[in-house]
């Protein structure tokens, strides 16, 4: 079986939730930020590592501050030097927003190195005058990283200065300059060879997912992504209905038709952005490829803080294609949506 791996939503990279009561006040770099009580730190150089016990695939990192003038170019040559030494990186855009009148980069992907080990990361930037302190997340996985992503959001949320007084001299080694190599990365497991069929001869059955091909009727059904409500918020007569969640939903009908709902939320500081995507029209299979050709589609747009990012207008009516199969896991069947080498798992919903 192809394994799937997720990419990172962009909204998952901004989602926030109140600080825990039980959260710890610490310092680390330029800065204070608030932990977890059970983390456990340690010095490793001039970068501080945060840590959960029992938990070897993930690490929080306070990174040496480094001198700074635009933290929107600090940020692209960080992140640019991070992914150089990996392949097959999918990341989500970069989130912008303002922490007491200081400016702050939040960005995240996931990638695979040479040896086809996953890493999921996202980097938290915020600059004081012309230094930036940045904060780090390794994860080894997808599950990782989605335990973790609030955990982190929360963390970085907590981040203040500390006086200037106290600051640490600025690293030697940028980030962009080799500086990586000081934040050591739990990588996920490598990929094992499958055995050929011939070497699989009666071998007794595998646990866990199970691939196999399908026909049209297989694809008829709702089938969803993440947590957002069932196709159906949006109708050509009635208008935009109150969806809740984050993710993306279809549903194919046995006549032909078909419709699409979306929705990504992101929340940065004082600023919410909600981004809804509706297309409706007909779909056809042939071959293992779902072709979908959309006779109306809107998208909506709400944004609290940029006045032009508030809209609802009509979507594109571009016809796509993708490739298919279905995943059984247990008792849940997964119909799996790939385009250009990205595959989605959509959940049946009952």
């Amino acid at each position: 079986m192809t394994k799937t791996r997720m990419c990172v939503p962009a909204a998952m990279l901004v989602a926030w939730i109140g600080l825990s009561a039980q959260a710890k006040a610490v310092e680390a770099g330029c800065i204070s930020l608030e932990v977890p009580p059970e983390w456990t730190r340690s010095a490793e150089g001039a970068a501080v590592r945060f840590g959960a016990p029992g938990d070897p695939g993930f690490s929080l990192w306070v990174a040496p501050p480094e001198d700074g003038e635009d933290i929107q170019q600090w940020f692209a040559g960080a992140w640019a030097a991070l992914k150089a030494s990996y392949s097959d990186v999918r990341e989500s855009e970069v989130s912008i927003g303002d922490s007491n009148g200081n400016p702050v980069r939040v960005g995240g992907g996931s990638m695979v190195d040479a040896q086809g080990r996953e890493l999921y990361a996202m980097l938290f930037a915020i600059q004081s005058g012309s230094r930036v302190q940045a904060v780090v997340m390794f994860a080894q996985d997808f599950k990782t990283y989605s335990r973790y992503g609030e955990p982190f959001q929360q963390v970085v949320r907590s981040v203040r200065f500390l006086p200037e007084s106290r600051w640490p001299a600025p690293a030697k080694k940028r980030l962009a300059d080799g500086g990586w190599s000081a934040l050591s990365r739990t990588l996920g497991p490598a990929p094992k060879p499958q055995p050929s069929a011939a070497a699989q001869g009666s071998a007794p059955a595998q646990q866990g997912p199970k691939s196999g091909s399908g026909t049209r009727n297989d694809v008829v059904g709702k089938w969803r992504s993440g947590s957002v409500s069932s196709v159906g918020f949006y109708s050509p007569t009635g208008g935009w209905a109150p969806p809740s969640g984050t993710g993306m939903s279809y549903e194919f009908k046995a006549d032909g038709s078909f419709e699409y709902g979306g929705l990504l939320q992101s929340s940065l500081y004082n600023c919410t952005t909600s981004i809804f995507f509706w297309k409706a029209g007909s779909w056809s299979e042939s071959g293992g490829v779902l072709t979908l050709k959309p006779g109306s589609a809107r998208i909506k747009s709400k944004d609290n803080c940029v006045r032009s990012g508030n809209y609802d207008r009509p979507g594109k009516l571009e016809p796509s294609s993708f490739q298919w199969h279905l995943e059984q896991d247990g008792a849940q069947t997964y119909l799996v949506l790939t385009d250009n080498g990205n595959a989605v798992r959509y959940a049946h919903d009952e």
